[in-house]
């Protein structure tokens, strides 16, 4: 399986030197397409078993939709914060499974903001170093 270039990377390979891998297609175990909340949940589980993959992402940031949507921001899930392991997805909604920060590390509000979901998901990326192509349209 190979992650191809889109048209604007082509341009940016042009640049990149013959020994820089990193500007270069490679193989990987799973393509993921999109970087919402269900391509970052899958990056982190496959990452976990040790399998490599690629996430493309049309937009610049992940989780973008939640940039602009719910138009209002308030979330109608909750975010609560308990001591009890057993019970944590019980009260806490938004925290992605095996990640290395909790939802409430964004945020303390019992209904979050779609911003701080939006945070919350590029902060995962950033600490979990989930690798994201992004301005990548795939047809």
């Amino acid at each position: 399986r190979r992650v191809a270039a889109t048209e604007k990377q082509d341009a940016q390979q042009q640049e990149c030197s013959a020994n820089d891998s990193s500007c270069h297609d490679r193989e990987v175990d799973y393509l993921i397409v999109g970087a919402g909340g269900s391509g970052i949940q899958t990056a982190l589980l496959l990452k976990k078993y040790g399998y490599s993959f690629q996430i493309l992402e049309k937009e610049d940031t992940a989780g973008s939709f939640w940039t602009k949507f719910p138009v209002f921001q308030e979330l109608i899930s909750v975010n609560k914060k308990v001591q009890n392991e057993t019970q944590r997805f019980r009260y806490d909604w938004h925290s992605f499974l095996d990640s290395p920060i909790a939802m409430w590390d964004v945020s303390t509000d019992y209904f979050p903001s779609g911003r701080d979901w939006h945070e919350y998901m590029n902060r995962v990326v950033a600490e979990a170093d989930i690798d994201i192509q992004y301005g990548t349209e795939v047809q």
